[in-house]
């Protein structure tokens, strides 16, 4: 299932590719720094690291571009690939 999602909107007037990189090693410093456990610092890492990958693919150049269509595709491409992980990994050999 794709979604169209609205790439015509424009916020900032930059062709550039939104990324967050910064934000996501502070939000990581910060969350380190008031107790998070390793392994959760480690999901964290993995989901918005692969969030961010996400916006790579799409013409995104602000937090405002930042849509539900958006978010929703991204979460549609993470079950449908976990769901395809967990069928390949219980499939009988």
């Amino acid at each position: 299932m794709t979604q169209n999602l609205n790439t015509a909107q424009t916020c900032c007037g930059s062709s550039a590719n939104l990324n967050l990189t910064d934000h996501i090693e502070a939000l990581l410093d910060y969350e380190r720094n008031n107790g998070l456990a390793s392994i959760s610092i480690k999901n964290l890492t993995s989901y918005l690291e692969q969030f961010n990958d996400h916006l790579a693919e799409h013409p995104v150049c602000c937090l405002k571009q930042v849509s539900t269509d958006l978010l929703r595709n991204y979460i549609i491409k993470r079950t449908e690939a976990r769901s395809a992980a967990i069928y390949v990994t219980s499939s009988p050999q």
